[in-house]
């Protein structure tokens, strides 16, 4: 069939109501008209539309303006190159009929679909919805929930089976986000395990986390944070001064309390932090390359200066009979309830060198003292 240029008034032919006459015009006049619903019939004689058009080859219909002219439903808008307009929203009884643009195209190629406020305009501008179909089981949407000037966008979509929505770059063929029905992400991954809400596969990169509870979040309070702003940094705060831990295979292995106290171990107790201001804390043994005690304590040199009070020997002898450890050490059940502190331990053990010392040498003198003596003795015989 041969191509059908319509130029001026067609979608006027078009919009004519139903109970108007259906008229089909060429530029030298009109040509037929019908009344009722039978309407014009172009490649057909039964035609069951106002303009009902048929045919084999292409173009059925060929719609062609001139310059400054449109194909619209009256209006003659040299900006416009389509406008089809319709009967907008539901209409109560006795209320006229709104009628507004439903399809427009400008002269610059913008297509809008849908009744549009002022919006800047696009290659394609979809009023509220937009749907791509594969079944009536399995699409895909972007709307506007609600329709209002309110409302919230939304990406919608429905598929059988566990067929996933998949952002994928078509060249490479790598996916890089993938969201679940049940609410899973996956970053650089389609493939989930478990109940987990976010996988990434591969890195991540951020400057700051937070970690929550649902019913807590956004509050000042029970809360973990790594992040990064002086330097790395991990962050906790809760509203029962609770301690942060380190959990690994089913154990506590270490406990890091608000007070600035560590505790290591297997399944440390927080209940060891009790009642001592001790900084760090270690269930079981610890080994170290060496290790450094910084006392604020005097060390043990004072033992060598004149004045020193070195305890008699005799009355050491006494001390020990009766304490049955040396002076200024702690008893054996004194270490076995408290412990024994290293570096006051070294501290005091130095002392005890020096004054082990200080004993000899007054020994020697006395020694000495008599070696001196016995020999004066023997040559006066």
């Amino acid at each position: 069939m041969k191509a059908i240029h319509l130029i001026g008034l067609f979608t006027a032919a078009i919009l004519t109501s139903a109970t108007a006459r259906a008229q089909l015009f060429t530029p030298t006049g009109l040509i037929g008209q019908t009344v009722g619903g039978s309407g014009n019939g172009v490649g057909t004689d039964t035609p069951g539309a106002k303009l009902h058009v048929k045919g084999f080859l292409s173009p059925t219909l060929f719609l062609e303006p001139e310059a400054q002219a449109n194909i619209g439903g009256g209006w003659d808008y040299p900006e416009t190159m389509l406008d089809i307009h319709g009967l907008l929203g539901t209409q109560g009884v006795g209320v006229p009929p709104n009628f507004g643009t439903v399809f427009h195209v400008d002269a610059n190629g913008n297509t809008q679909i849908g009744e549009f406020p002022s919006v800047p305009p696009n290659k394609l501008s979809v009023r509220n919805s937009m749907g791509v179909y594969s079944s009536t089981t399995t699409w895909m949407r972007m709307l506007f929930a609600g329709g209002g000037s309110g409302s919230a966008p939304e990406l919608n979509w429905r598929a059988t089976g566990d067929n996933h929505f998949r952002i994928k770059n078509d060249q490479t063929n790598v996916t890089g986000l993938t969201l679940a029905k049940d609410g899973q992400v996956g970053v650089g991954t389609n493939n989930f395990a478990g109940d987990h809400s976010l996988y990434v596969e591969g890195t991540a990169v951020m400057d700051w986390l937070t970690i929550q509870k649902p019913a807590q979040w956004g509050g000042g309070t029970d809360y973990l944070q790594l992040k990064h702003e002086v330097g790395p940094e991990i962050k906790w705060q809760t509203s029962d001064n609770s301690n942060l831990r380190f959990h690994g295979n089913g154990f506590d292995v270490m406990l890091l309390s608000s007070e600035g106290k560590v505790g290591v171990g297997k399944d440390f107790l927080s209940s060891y932090f009790l009642g001592s201001n001790h900084s760090l804390y270690v269930k079981g043994s610890a080994v170290a390359e060496e290790i450094f005690v910084k006392l604020q304590a005097d060390w043990a040199d004072f033992v060598f200066e004149p004045d020193y009070p070195l305890m008699p020997l005799q009355e050491l002898d006494t001390y020990l009979k009766q304490n049955k450890h040396l002076p200024d050490f702690p008893s054996a059940a004194e270490v076995k309830e408290n412990g024994l502190a290293l570096g006051e331990t070294e501290r005091l053990l130095t002392i005890k060198v020096e004054e082990l010392t200080l004993y000899l040498l007054r020994m020697n003198e006395e020694m000495e003292a008599l070696r001196e003596e016995i020999t004066t003795l023997k040559g006066e015989k």
